[in-house]
């Protein structure tokens, strides 16, 4: 019989004291039970983490749980990376705080570990709430071989956001695969170094999380010089590690994801310009 998996799931803590206790519910209430909570507080200013330790103190919660504390706010990698290193699980998820995870959820992602042994990271599908958007996943259910992992990545057959993947915290050690600290649009980062260092992945085709669009707040839908300028970083770090790559990703894979990717550059850009105007009017 396998042994059972502990699974870490980190949960980082800002301004979410209208979310966090739905979130909390949705962890307490999984079938899956060799869990850890490990909850980060990133020096939130109102009363999100008062909310969160009367949730996972109060008779609700029937997991083992960790508080990490930061003394000043350094942002969601920090955040994040923070909850891996307090993290005790032979797996580790990340969950936003001001979303939620389906009952079945851990279960789910841990029975393609059950299936497929030390396989690097498992992912689920993701539902939308509050908007009209969709997150594809559409990559096979599951894949032992580097490149495949890469060219699904590279045309978009599962997605980009960090939160709803499952992953073996070896293995994200051993590749350091930490979060870039002060860096928007991290998730990218991460889910690149991700693809090009993974030799095996599993879906879940299943939603397993519940995300919630919160477009008024969200970080990436301004129209900030900053915002633009990390993207074209984080656009510029991932070029160069892929011309460096390219003894191991054929070429045409390497100038679709650049081509593809600048083209969405262009298009954000020329979008929230147009927008900023307007507001501006």
């Amino acid at each position: 019989m396998n042994e059972l998996k502990r699974v870490s799931i980190i949960i980082p803590v800002y301004n979410v004291k209208e979310y966090i206790a739905d979130c909390l519910y949705s962890v307490f209430n999984q079938t899956y039970k060799h869990i850890e909570i490990i909850v980060v507080n990133d020096c939130t200013p109102d009363s999100s983490m008062q909310i969160a330790i009367n949730e996972l103190q109060s008779d609700k919660n029937k997991f083992e749980y960790t508080l990490v504390n930061h003394e000043i706010n350094q942002g969601l990698s920090a955040a994040r990376n923070s909850g891996v290193k307090a993290a005790t699980g032979d797996y580790i998820y990340f969950l936003d705080s001001d979303d939620e995870i389906t009952s079945d959820c851990i279960e789910l992602l841990v029975n393609k570990v059950t299936k497929y042994p030390n396989i690097d990271f498992v992912i689920g599908e993701i539902k939308i709430s509050g908007a009209e958007w969709h997150y594809p996943l559409s990559a096979p259910a599951y894949s032992s071989s580097g490149l495949d992992i890469v060219a699904d990545y590279f045309y978009e057959r599962w997605y980009v956001m960090a939160v709803n993947k499952l992953l073996r915290k070896s293995f994200f050690i051993s590749n350091n695969l930490w979060f870039k600290e002060g860096r928007l649009h991290e998730d990218e980062l991460f889910s690149f170094y991700l693809a090009i260092k993974a030799q095996s992945m599993a879906c879940v085709n299943s939603e397993t999380y519940i995300y919630k669009v919160r477009i008024s707040n969200s970080i990436t839908s301004g129209t900030s010089l900053k915002n633009f300028v990390q993207q074209l970083q984080n656009n510029t770090e991932i070029y160069t590690s892929l011309l460096d790559s390219r003894d191991t990703i054929p070429e045409y894979l390497i100038i679709h994801y650049i081509t593809t990717s600048t083209y969405k550059y262009v298009i954000s850009l020329s979008h929230n310009q147009t927008l900023s105007v307007l507001q501006k009017k």
